[in-house]
């Protein structure tokens, strides 16, 4: 049951004032609510409006959420019965009043001029959609490290903002289907009609697709802005076989619904779908039980529902990526699990001889520098040498006598050209 907390005193940011909403499901979240919440408070963009919808919270949660909304006026607090973070995102989205909506994660945290750089880009150029790129943060090393999963430069057209015309090959993969670098216009969103699927994974998936490919143009900011926290202790407790059920459900539902309005970039879908199982396949790889539920679901109908099909070589961008969907139609769970760390060992060892190349052009090129500065360097004594020599010169009485002897001709000369003239 929906139920908004109460908190003293009135919103001093007026409904039309909020340029940006931002709504953010919280699951259990105690640990990095605070850390989280200092990086969205101390947004540069002041306008905004925070809305937490707490998603049935066993821990502290709901308790840390109500604490900061005491000290913030921004801040707006929900609680629902656990029904997942689309339906959590759902209900914030019925109370957004923001021009702009972004859903961020509780766990998550963001570049401090992230909404500014964002609203500003999205409103110069007048687009529906803004994206942005990010780091992928790994708990257990501590350590972020830049993606371009999340804004792939090379998939995007030289002329921004774009579309799904003209950017058709690449419309579904030029970014990642999480949602949380995304800004969105309101009212886009509610002209389409769009809203999250109620499931506990992957339900961004279809969110963001459909947003993509209706967006009548999309921008983007070129600027690493959110750190997304992976695989840390704590997220969400949902076996593989379901996430990989949730998974394959949410691409199909989107492809029917594209194809319904007969805006279905096939070849873009399938790059982007291949992609998302792919990574599946990899993380269950060491629950070799899982692994097999789910490579089971594929060969079944998941690969035709995702259309995931069989096509002629060049169709998937990557060839080795043709290779692994003939692969995933024939071979057994076991045997693509042996071909697939065999091509992924191929890859790493071409990787490794291009990163020795690279390595050893870089070497050429700082020694053909370092010559370089040093014979900068030598022309730089050998000048200085020169100007010391010019100088000692001109102090000589040499060049004072030298200069007084041509001094009195010119002067002669200069009196006998004036006389002359008369």
């Amino acid at each position: 049951m929906l139920a908004e907390t109460a908190r003293k005193g009135e919103r001093k940011t007026l409904d039309n004032e909020v340029k940006v909403s931002v709504i953010i499901p919280v699951y259990n979240a105690q640990r990095y609510l605070n850390e989280c919440f200092d990086s969205i408070q101390g947004q540069t963009l002041r306008e905004i409006e925070i809305i937490c919808v707490d998603d049935g919270s066993t821990d502290d949660s709901y308790k840390t959420l109500l604490r900061r909304q005491e000290n913030d006026n921004r801040i707006k607090v929900l609680k629902q019965e656990n029904a997942g973070p689309g339906i959590a995102r759902n209900t914030g989205f019925h109370v957004a009043k923001g021009e702009y909506v972004i859903f961020w994660d509780a766990d998550d945290f963001f570049n401090p001029k992230a909404l500014e750089e964002m609203y500003q880009k999205v409103k110069d150029d007048q687009a529906d959609i803004c994206v942005c790129g990010g780091y992928t943060y790994y708990e257990d090393e501590g350590k972020s490290y830049p993606s371009s999963a999340y804004l792939n430069k090379t998939k995007i057209p030289e002329e921004i903002p774009f579309n799904i015309k003209t950017n058709s090959d690449h419309i579904c993969d030029f970014t990642s289907v999480t949602v949380w670098n995304k800004l969105f216009r309101r009212e886009f969103i509610k002209e389409i009609g769009l809203e999250f699927l109620p499931l506990h994974t992957s339900e961004d998936v279809n969110y963001v697709i459909n947003a993509v490919c209706r967006a009548e143009s999309i921008t983007i900011v070129d600027r690493k802005l959110i750190t997304y926290r992976a695989f840390h202790q704590g997220s969400l407790s949902y076996d593989m076989a379901k996430k990989a059920g949730d998974l394959v459900y949410s691409f199909a539902v989107t492809a029917e619904e594209l194809i319904r309005d007969n805006i279905f970039p096939e070849r873009s879908f399938a790059n982007r779908a291949l992609s998302a199982v792919l990574t599946s396949l990899v993380r269950i790889g060491t629950n070799i039980g899982e692994y097999k539920v789910v490579y089971q679901m594929l060969q079944e109908d998941g690969l035709e529902k995702m259309h995931i099909l069989r096509k002629p070589e060049g169709y998937y961008f990557d060839p080795m990526r043709d290779r692994c969907v003939e692969q995933l139609y024939s071979l057994t769970a076991e045997e693509f699990a042996l071909f697939y760390l065999h091509e992924q060992t191929v890859h790493l060892r071409v990787q490794s001889g291009k990163n020795r190349e690279l390595q050893q052009e870089k070497k050429q090129l700082r020694d053909k520098l370092q010559k370089e500065l040093e014979r900068k360097k030598e022309l730089q004594k050998e000048i200085e040498a020169l100007q010391k020599k010019n100088k000692q010169l001109k102090e000589s009485w040499e060049y004072k006598i030298g200069r007084l002897i041509t001094f009195i001709p010119k002067k002669i000369k200069l009196l006998w050209d004036k006389h002359i003239s008369y």
